[in-house]
């Protein structure tokens, strides 16, 4: 197994199914969020440090999500609802080991803390980024990418490293001499500034092997998928100030495409989707950024989008969906007397009737010049509509 790349990306989906990880700062307020979301026989006190050492191994055969531990099912996915990857279906556990991790002591630290390494019914790759994509929908915890495998002929088919968005990459000698030169900055609650990186240690890995050709047990054929999944995160998971890092979700993205093409405009749909958000989620919508987005990621998706549909605000690529758009007018009203017509000319040239190309004309001219003759160009566009 060799390694490929070392990168990391920044789109995953979001949900907003709710974590069953609660945090409460008495007792009393613990118990009673724990058996709301079937966390009852969650024993915080089996984090001493005789259990970490004692690493339990199951033989048990595939298991549904309801029959897990309370621990693992306030975590692992049931199902593949809320991903588009691929087709919902159920996910079936096959639990190797399982391993205790000591809990946190401040104020919203997860109360769900382990190492496991369990196997999933996965084929290929689009049912293991579905599963990530469920587990993110449903932990609220965004992993990205660290390390990709290629496939081996033999025994992988498919490997990724992940991490946690939290987790802060080893700084190159410039990263470190560029941020010794930079002034401390005051980091209060007040100050405005946001820090990300808390070193997070938690990560995942998945590995889908092919089957051996050797006589082995059956759950082998049916669970390929390998995970090894250390939950462990040093940073609260619902406070607002954590929501804030997550990535918009594929919902959001639709729902403002949908306002875009009412006729809205990046700041009057911000407007009117944070409004009905309030409305319809609550204050706590609002501080989840996968479901209420800032104002400048909005501006520069309507950018975006207005690009990718209506093509670029001017220069050629403006006329060339203009010429398309006039093709269409012209076979829809061509039959009541409707024409539109269209031709180039340039500003220097006294024979306004003579049509020209836009390429031949930048080809002819000198580098210098080209920018010029566009705007020459686009400033004495001439259209003519016969009705």
């Amino acid at each position: 197994m060799e390694a490929c790349t070392d990168k990391s990306k920044d789109e995953s989906p979001d949900s907003n199914l709710d974590f069953g990880s609660i945090y409460s700062d008495t007792e009393d307020e613990l118990q009673n969020v724990d058996s709301n979301y079937g966390l009852s026989d969650l024993n915080t006190s089996d984090c001493d440090s005789t259990d970490l050492d004692s690493d339990i191994k199951y033989s048990h055969h595939p298991t549904t999500w309801k029959d897990l531990k309370p621990e693992l099912k306030c975590v692992l996915p049931q199902n593949s609802e809320g991903s588009e990857l691929c087709e919902k279906y159920e996910f079936t556990y096959l639990i190797e080991s399982y391993r205790t991790l000591p809990q946190h002591k401040f104020c919203g630290a997860p109360v769900a803390n382990f190492e496991t390494r369990i196997r999933v019914n996965m084929d290929n790759e689009e049912q293991a980024k579905s599963w990530v994509d469920s587990l993110s929908k449903k932990t609220k915890c965004t992993y990205r990418v660290s390390r990709t495998y290629k496939p081996s002929l033999k025994r992988v088919m498919y490997k990724i490293d992940l991490h946690c968005q939290h987790f802060r990459k080893p700084l190159t000698r410039k990263q470190q001499q560029m941020r010794s030169q930079k002034k401390t900055r005051p980091s209060t609650l007040l100050s405005g500034v946001h820090c990300k990186k808390t070193n997070c240690p938690s990560k995942l890995s998945i590995t889908i092997q092919k089957p051996p050709k050797s006589k082995v047990p059956k759950h082998h054929d049916t669970h390929k998928g390998v995970v090894k999944l250390t939950f462990h995160h040093n940073h609260p998971i619902d406070s607002a100030h954590v929501l804030g890092f997550r990535p918009v979700s594929e919902d959001t993205r639709k729902k403002y495409v949908r306002l875009f093409s009412l006729g809205h405009s990046a700041s009057s749909a911000h407007h009117h989707y944070e409004e009905d958000t309030l409305h319809s989620g609550g204050q706590f919508s609002i501080a989840d950024r996968s479901v209420n987005p800032d104002v400048h990621w909005v501006h520069c998706f309507y950018r975006k989008w207005r690009s990718e549909i209506l093509g670029s605000e001017n220069g050629k690529n403006l006329f060339e969906r203009l010429t398309l758009e006039m093709e269409k007018y012209n076979e829809h009203n061509g039959e009541i007397g409707g024409c539109a017509k269209m031709q180039w000319y340039s500003i220097q040239d006294s024979d306004i009737g003579t049509d020209y190309n836009v390429d031949d004309l930048e080809e002819s001219q000198p580098a210098k010049g080209k920018k010029i003759l566009r705007e020459n160009i686009s400033l004495s566009f001439l259209l003519y509509v016969l009705l």
